[in-house]
């Protein structure tokens, strides 16, 4: 059950709702850091070998909904994501540098949100306005970002691709830029892309960066020392 989601029980919809999400082969996930004790983390059952597929359901009190945002990742480079976290530390919000972020305990920091992609009304299900159409919206869900878009990812560099993306309102602005930065970096590092040629992609970011960047806002010097740590961590790998 979800904890607040009305007092302790799941109104009906939404019940039906994530076991529908359920049967496109989506498991709840334990242990992962959770800003809402209402919010869910789901894994794919059918992610390749390589990567692993999440999706984190976001509560929304106000209208009793979720809001789906996926996510991806592959277990070296989450492993060097997190190891970079003392690097990453020095450029963000000094709260990063306590863990009242949480950043080793979430499985990615970049997200694809569904609803701003498919342009729902209220970018979470069920639709406040008419909640009975929730099921529409899953296969639309299915049909027109998991299957096409997401579900055919099956390896660190395609990944790395989507995310150095802005298209189909996968829009930089959405998130923590300097975090989706080190995920690429990760991702193209496992992928074995040189550093060069990401840093390069990354150029016409520089200012969605440099926003995220708490005092020191050198992005050619974060991105050199990021690109460093992470091939220290990965050149140790066991």
């Amino acid at each position: 059950m979800i904890g607040s989601a009305n007092n302790g029980t799941e109104p009906t919809d939404i019940k039906r709702m994530l076991q529908r999400f359920e049967d496109f082969g989506y498991s709840r996930a334990r242990g992962y850091y959770k800003f809402s004790r209402s919010d869910v983390w789901f894994t794919y059952a059918g992610s390749p070998s390589q990567v692993t597929h999440v999706a984190y359901l976001e509560y929304k009190p106000t209208w009793r909904a979720y809001a789906f945002k996926l996510g991806a990742f592959t277990p070296d480079s989450h492993r060097l994501a997190v190891a970079a976290i003392p690097t990453l530390a020095k450029y963000l919000h000094p709260s990063a540098a306590t863990g009242s972020w949480h950043l080793e305990r979430r499985p990615c920091w970049t997200f694809i949100d569904a609803g701003q992609m498919l342009g729902w009304t209220f970018v979470c299900l069920p639709d406040p306005s008419k909640r009975e159409g929730w099921e529409e919206h899953l296969l639309e869900l299915q049909e027109n970002l998991l299957r096409p878009i997401f579900w055919c990812l099956s390896d660190a560099e395609q990944l790395a691709q989507l995310w150095l993306q802005k298209v189909h309102k996968l829009d930089w602005v959405a998130g923590n830029s300097v975090l989706r930065a080190a995920e690429i970096a990760a991702l193209s590092i496992v992928a074995g892309t040189s550093a060069s040629m990401v840093i390069d992609k990354l150029e016409p970011y520089h200012g969605l960066i440099a926003r995220d960047m708490f005092l020191d806002k050198n992005v050619p010097r974060f991105l050199e020392e990021l690109f460093q740590s992470l091939q220290a961590v990965f050149n140790t790998r066991g």
